[in-house]
């Protein structure tokens, strides 16, 4: 459903895929919150496909075309402007600023070596952070985010109560990116916030 708050000629992607939000305080209300959850909003999203045997040289040409490092399996490197992230054997999610990530700059890097997908309007982004976001996060999902095992620039495929999800870890601190369907943001946003009720939730 459109976000009513924002007119219909707006661009899919720059509306929020959970509608119209408030600052707000969600779960434990004693201290400090634990977590902090922010939607993010008008951003880039492509989907990166591969050829058979072109994994490699089109990530190289990817990495290249942005100024980015090349993402190794089941890594995510770059920043919120520009990031290339894993996404399964031959295939990577190029996330970031529309003005950073043009579509000519990616039609030709991907020449002869893979296809790719806009996917803006398809995927809803939340950014976790916080003191308790590694423990909050780790309980919420079926991934070992400690940080023996799961560190900065990481990236895995799950699903949340049986929504598709990918993790990245965007931060040191740690900072974790969120991308799940569009289609299923109410339900997730539910989710969520219920598992992370006990930490105290920041809405931002």
């Amino acid at each position: 459903m459109a976000d009513p708050a924002v007119p219909l000629h707006v661009p899919l992607h720059w509306r929020a895929a959970l509608g119209p939000r408030p600052h707000q305080r969600e779960g434990r209300a004693e201290g400090a919150a634990g977590v902090a959850l922010r939607e993010q909003t008008g951003f880039a999203l492509f989907e990166v496909c591969a050829r058979p045997g072109q994994g490699e040289g089109l990530a190289a040409r990817l990495g290249a075309a942005f100024g980015l490092p090349v993402a190794l399996p089941r890594t995510g490197l770059g920043d919120a402007r520009a990031a290339l992230l894993w996404s399964g054997p031959g295939r990577w999610r190029l996330l970031g600023t529309p003005g950073r990530l043009d579509r000519a700059t990616l039609a030709a890097a991907c020449a002869g070596g893979g296809w790719f997908t806009d996917r803006r309007g398809g995927f809803g982004w939340i950014s976790v952070s916080g003191p308790a976001a590694a423990e909050a996060l780790g309980r919420a999902v079926p991934v070992d985010l400690h940080p023996r095992t799961f560190g900065f620039g990481d990236v895995v495929l799950t699903t949340a109560d049986h929504i598709p999800l990918q993790i990245w870890q965007s931060a040191p601190a740690p900072c974790y990116e969120l991308l799940f369907p569009r289609s299923s943001a109410g339900s997730f946003w539910a989710w969520l916030i219920d598992q992370m009720a006990g930490f105290g939730v920041a809405v931002g």
